[in-house]
């Protein structure tokens, strides 16, 4: 789920009130508010809050230490996309096109 600067300040704000106004005690009123689970301890509001302010994974960075699988991929992205590649230049060989 992807949010903007403002939804996740939003989320991270409620998230901190929270953990700061209502005593991990005090919580018990939860069914109140989400009938599913128990609420967040505020070690676990913490994770929370560095996941949410994390930044994405990007997959060319997460990839970028492993050469042979980009040659992998590589080589199976370019053995899928011939056939289609090849079909383009026959009709475009049939129409007069170039």
């Amino acid at each position: 789920m992807k949010f903007n600067a403002r939804e996740t300040a939003t989320i991270l704000a409620a998230l901190r009130n929270w953990q700061a106004t209502v005593p991990t005690e005090d919580r018990s009123n939860w069914p109140q508010i989400c009938d599913t689970g128990t609420p967040l301890n505020n070690q676990e509001i913490n994770a929370l809050a560095e996941k949410i302010n994390a930044p994405p994974i990007r997959f060319d960075e997460l990839v970028a230490d492993f050469p042979e699988l980009n040659e992998w991929m590589d080589h199976k992205i370019g053995k899928a996309l011939n056939p289609v590649l090849k079909k383009i230049r026959d009709t475009r060989a049939m129409i007069g096109g170039t």
